[in-house]
């Protein structure tokens, strides 16, 4: 299938969705999670509520976006230290950047997560009754919510002309994965950023994050 097809099932019918795994080892590019933060975040970026330094949580890059879009940037979660204010503030940001590799040197603050490769699934189909889907990480489709009673904020971010492009739930970390907690309070978040289905382009203008706790 070409990326216009792969594109169209994952964000235009939304009726297949790609999952994400955690992989068996790091990697230096490509997309990954934790450890050190990509080489092109000279300095951590900084909180807008608390004015703390973020922690790096992931990035999907070029690797996985190139065979289900085109013309998209790498997308790196980055996240306040504070739980309370992620919690009462959302401080939760998705930065967009050329593709870039890890920093070498040590990092300001040591991240509590091992550095780890995400890898791509094959694409598939969305199950029928969302409600009823289990715990996964993916992109495309539709989002699977921890808390459907708070299904309104993700309401609002379509109302203000985002679309979901992908979730992370913590469920998905593999067996012996080293953390020192669950960012989320073993949830999941979810990232809405800027579609154009004409050209199949994914862009972070105006990106908006949610996250949920279970």
């Amino acid at each position: 299938m070409g990326v216009e097809e792969n594109y169209q099932k994952l964000f235009g019918q939304r009726s297949h969705y790609l999952p994400l795994h955690v992989g068996a080892k790091d990697v230096a590019t490509g997309s990954r999670m934790g450890g050190l933060p990509p080489l092109c975040f000279e300095t951590a970026p900084w909180c807008i509520h608390c004015g703390r330094p973020l922690d790096y949580y992931l990035t999907i890059a070029s690797d996985i976006w190139q065979t289900i879009a085109h013309h998209t940037d790498s997308f790196s979660l980055f996240y306040c230290p504070d739980f309370d204010c992620r919690l009462y503030a959302n401080s939760l940001f998705c930065l967009s950047h050329p593709e870039s590799p890890r920093h070498v040197m040590a990092w300001p603050r040591a991240n509590p997560m091992e550095g780890r490769a995400i890898v791509a699934g094959e694409i598939t189909p969305e199950v029928e009754d969302i409600r009823e889907a289990g715990s996964i990480s993916k992109i495309g489709g539709r989002p699977i919510l921890i808390q459907w009673g708070r299904i309104g904020r993700l309401e609002a971010l379509e109302q203000e002309g985002l679309q979901f492009a992908f979730q992370f739930d913590e469920e998905s970390y593999p067996r012996g994965f080293q953390i020192q907690s669950y960012v989320f309070g073993c949830g999941a978040c979810y990232v809405y950023l800027s579609l154009d289905g004409s050209r199949s382009w994914i862009t972070a203008v105006g990106a908006k994050t949610v996250w949920q706790n279970s």
